[in-house]
């Protein structure tokens, strides 16, 4: 079996820590890769492409220095290596209009950022056992974004 693999893509450095090692106290044998913006989200979902080694799962912050990061997720619906990729949108608050932006590109479910150290935890133990051991959709609002009308159900 593969290794799961996980990008998180934030502006902030510390937080890119803290989910780096939530999830590697939780697996440690888990790959994690972390950016801080879009163009370099885009580069390592090229690099996985290419390497056949896609990610598992892709922790997005909703705002990064304003920045919506529509390029990623029209990059992530426009390559079928991708559109298995499970998404969790993260923010510490999120305006109904960036919402329903994130909606127009297949994203349903978004998750309130962790704010201590317990919460990364917690967050890091939620994808590890429900979504990377079982498969199975996150109540933290992860799912794979596709076409509307895939095979999942979706709209």
């Amino acid at each position: 079996m593969t290794t799961p693999r996980i990008l998180i893509v934030d502006d902030s450095a510390g937080d890119r820590e803290l989910f780096t090692e939530a999830f590697h106290s939780e697996a440690p044998t888990l790959a994690v890769h972390s950016v801080p913006n879009v163009q370099q989200a885009v580069g390592e979902l090229q690099v996985a492409h290419f390497a056949q080694r896609s990610f598992s799962v892709l922790l997005l912050d909703a705002m990064m220095d304003g920045e919506f990061p529509s390029e990623l997720l029209r990059f992530i619906r426009a390559n079928p290596t991708h559109q298995q990729l499970h998404v969790a949108v993260i923010s510490t608050a999120i305006s109904p209009q960036v919402t329903q932006e994130y909606r127009r590109f297949g994203v349903e479910h978004f998750v309130t950022k962790p704010s201590s150290w317990q919460e990364f935890l917690a967050f890091a133990r939620v994808i590890q056992t429900t979504f990377l051991q079982t498969g199975q959709q996150s109540p933290w609002g992860v799912l794979a974004i596709g076409a509307p009308g895939d095979a999942h159900g979706r709209r």
